[in-house]
């Protein structure tokens, strides 16, 4: 059993009073448990204009591991500017973190973070955590597939940095005070969990059906679609005028792969000269295509959806694309606000520039995928 503590606060400007006030709410003299681990997400002011997180992983006697983000919450409170907490302690479940200084995708960088991760534990894992920075090129799917490869498909849940305000600034990774734009952190845990994975793409009366299939591809380079140029498809459902990609509303593409129950989706991230389309991730050759369109009422609908699943569970963690923010506009605190008063249990949510969840296939068998424009959840 994991039992989760929870902590927040605003105080952007005085780390002593925020400090103070996460150590209170926390009570770990009375509240750890054997095993610890804490998940932070925060806003990048509490690591750039202040020392907060740094002091606050050098008071806390476990590992912390986190991301900062555009926006977080849990039971406790939620917001941009904030800083949430979330401890788990447990007296039967096992924590063992690894930290990689340099997300460049290389084989040998992987297999050391996963061996670091792997050593603090007495058995094989069951399910993995991971905390990435922004990256709008192929790593993110060669991270997937080659932990799924050397670990034997352990589960793999992840959350990559955010920070978007009026611009793009700093992405960062943290771990245990330290914070960098190129690192990544691996949590691995074992014992008596159980984990169990949702995943809400765009379905319904959002799905633009047009019978397509990729014709040519390479990695997260789109280049045909029913033998014919990318671009001229999206022009095809009214999403390319002259050549040029538009779209009044965020959409994706949603991507079937042979097996699998449910679609991945891509977002378009620009597009090249020669008509092909640059996306958000990995796209394979034969796979059917369909169209995605998000707007307000189908994102507070599937957060509520996600918030309520039914199911004997301690604590969910919740990540959301970035982009279903943009589309809510001036209430971009709604599908925060919605979950906080629909989930029933400790949780922690937080918006992410890219989503890591399993999906089944019709073997039933979960299938470790890397998503955006994606609600997913992870319940334990």
């Amino acid at each position: 059993m994991i039992k989760i503590l929870t902590a927040c606060s605003i105080e952007i400007d005085d780390s002593d009073a925020a400090i103070a006030e996460i150590l209170e709410q926390l009570d770990l003299e009375h509240t750890q448990l054997k095993n610890s681990v804490g998940l932070m997400a925060c806003h990048v002011d509490f690591i750039l204009e202040s020392d907060t997180v740094r002091r606050l992983c050098a008071r806390l006697p476990f590992d912390v591991i986190g991301i900062n983000t555009m926006g977080s919450s849990t039971n406790k409170g939620g917001g941009q500017f904030i800083l949430n907490l979330t401890v788990l302690t447990s007296d039967d479940v096992t924590f063992s973190v690894g930290l990689s200084r340099s997300f460049d995708g290389a084989e040998e960088k992987l297999r050391e973070l996963y061996n670091m991760a792997r050593a603090g534990l007495p058995e094989d894992p069951k399910l993995m955590l991971s905390f990435c920075p922004f990256s709008n090129d192929a790593k993110m799917d060669f991270l997937v597939d080659y932990l799924s490869e050397i670990s034997g498909d352990v589960p793999l849940f992840g959350i990559a940095s955010s920070d978007f305000t009026t611009s793009y600034r700093k992405s960062m990774v943290l771990f245990n005070g330290e914070t960098g734009d190129s690192y990544m952190v691996l949590l691995m845990l074992s014992g008596n969990i159980a984990p169990k994975f949702d995943v809400i793409n765009i379905s319904g009366d959002n799905i633009i059906n047009r019978a397509a299939v990729v014709t040519e591809a390479e990695n997260n380079i789109l280049k045909k679609i029913n033998n014919g140029l990318a671009v001229e498809y999206l022009h095809s459902i009214g999403l390319s005028n002259n050549g040029q990609i538009i779209g009044v509303q965020p959409f994706a593409l949603l991507f079937s792969y042979k097996g699998d129950i449910q679609p991945v989706a891509r977002i378009v991230i620009g597009q090249t000269p020669e008509g092909y389309i640059i996306l958000g991730g990995n796209v394979g050759v034969n796979s059917a295509i369909s169209v995605g369109i998000i707007d307000r009422d189908y994102i507070l609908e599937t957060a509520r959806d996600i918030a309520t699943r039914d199911g004997e569970f301690s604590f969910k963690i919740i990540v959301s694309c970035l982009q279903r923010n943009f589309a809510l506009g001036l209430d971009n605190m709604d599908e925060m606000e919605t979950i906080r008063s629909s989930v029933s249990v400790p949780f922690l949510f937080a918006y992410s520039s890219g989503e890591i969840c399993p999906v089944e296939n019709s073997d039933g068998k979960f299938i470790n995928r890397y998503h955006n424009l994606t609600l997913a959840c992870c319940s334990f």
